[in-house]
């Protein structure tokens, strides 16, 4: 499921429209892989928030992405499994953000065989 950020006046009016774009190519990429569409919350596997603070006060595009429902015993069986994992990894990153500098937590195929998360070091602009 991919979350985007919904309207909030005078805070995400400028960045929802990108937003929307950027979930929707997440989506696709993650569709490529074959991972299935969550839609236990959200329709067509993209919701809008508007109660979280990171989304509303970013300036730029935002989406954030819940790989599974541990509640669901596919996603849990996927997200407990290395091939499972590896499968997540190798979701394509859209175009528009292919080549860019890594700014937040993320996870490598490699990276997904061991439980702690790496951080890429930030990037001076």
């Amino acid at each position: 499921m991919l979350i985007k950020p919904g309207y909030v006046r005078g805070y995400t009016d400028d960045i929802m429209a990108r937003s929307a774009t950027l979930a929707l190519a997440v989506r696709r990429g993650l569709v490529g892989v074959g991972l299935p569409i969550a839609n236990y919350y959200a329709r067509n596997g993209i919701i809008s928030r508007t109660d979280m603070g990171g989304f509303n006060l970013s300036d730029v595009p935002v989406v954030m992405v819940e790989l599974g429902n541990m509640k669901n015993s596919g996603d849990a069986l996927r997200m407990t499994s290395v091939a499972g994992r590896n499968r997540y990894a190798a979701a394509p990153a859209p175009p528009s953000l292919r080549g860019a500098p890594a700014r937040s937590w993320h996870r490598t195929p490699e990276s997904c065989q061991s439980t702690p998360l790496i951080r890429q070091p930030r990037v001076k602009w």
